[in-house]
């Protein structure tokens, strides 16, 4: 196999509050990305999953220059202050850096079928956004019921022009076959392979579940060692085209489609 493009298309730049973690700084990012061959990486910064909105923004600005473009961002929308989180994203949109928006109802503890989220969508369909977000399967943790796949279903059907990541595939239980079942039913779904999800044969099995042409890496760095998931992907036996794709060709052609070569995009 050639040497792939390799775009980590869910990770997360600054200090976590709720777990230890090491490696979040901007230069250990860089430095890390360099070591292991990742082009590209599309940063959800932990002050905007906080609500600290100016913060974050000036933080993710700062990253994607000092990173020389090499890491974008995804604003948060919080649907308990729905004004001021969209404005803070609106504010973003002249500027380069910004690819998408990220959802997190777990977080939030506001389910993801609720009526507070039409906005985001609606403004992510205006203005060609893709939508990343959180979800999971129902576990002890009780918010997570609050980011099933399925409950996103209620979107997916009104605006079908957004493109719509998975994050974690759904998790680790229930949730997958959920997560399964909508990018199967429709195009416009992606799953990502961010997070703890260690399942045996998991990439081949998402690979065959919906095609490879829906299946993205990230890593959910530093939560995550990218390293963990690159290492899966590099093994399994999906073959070279479908490495590649999944590797970092399907999350440029949802982000950053103008990044793509011309024999990219004739050849997927």
């Amino acid at each position: 196999m050639t040497t792939p493009r390799v775009v980590d298309a869910h990770m997360h730049l600054g200090c976590p509050w709720t777990i230890f973690a090491h490696g979040w700084g901007l230069a250990e990012v860089l430095a890390l990305m360099d070591r292991i061959g990742i082009e590209r990486a599309y940063s959800t910064h932990h002050a905007w999953l906080a609500g600290r909105h100016l913060e974050a923004r000036a933080a993710s600005v700062l990253a994607y220059e000092e990173s020389r473009g090499r890491i974008p961002f995804l604003g948060v929308y919080d649907p308990r202050s729905e004004q001021e989180s969209l404005a803070v994203i609106d504010a973003c949109r002249s500027h380069a850096g910004l690819i998408g928006i990220k959802v997190h109802p777990s977080f939030h503890r506001v389910a993801a079928n609720d009526d507070s989220y039409a906005a985001v969508w609606d403004y992510a369909g205006e203005n060609r956004l893709p939508i990343l977000a959180h979800t999971w399967s129902e576990t002890d943790n009780p918010v997570q019921k609050l980011s099933l796949p399925e409950l996103f279903e209620v979107h997916l059907e009104k605006r079908p022009e957004v493109p719509f990541i998975i994050g974690h595939s759904g998790g680790p239980g229930a949730g997958r076959l959920q997560a399964i079942r909508l990018a199967r039913k429709y195009p416009h779904v992606y799953l990502d392979l961010a997070g703890d999800i260690f399942a045996l044969d998991l990439i081949p099995y998402l690979v065959t579940a919906v095609g490879a042409e829906r299946v993205i890496f990230g890593s959910d760095q530093p939560w995550i060692d990218p390293r963990a998931h690159l290492t899966r992907i590099y093994l399994a036996d999906i073959g070279d085209r479908a490495k590649r794709l999944v590797l970092g060709r399907n999350a440029l052609r949802v982000f950053e489609p103008h990044l793509l070569r011309e024999d990219e995009e004739c050849s997927p």
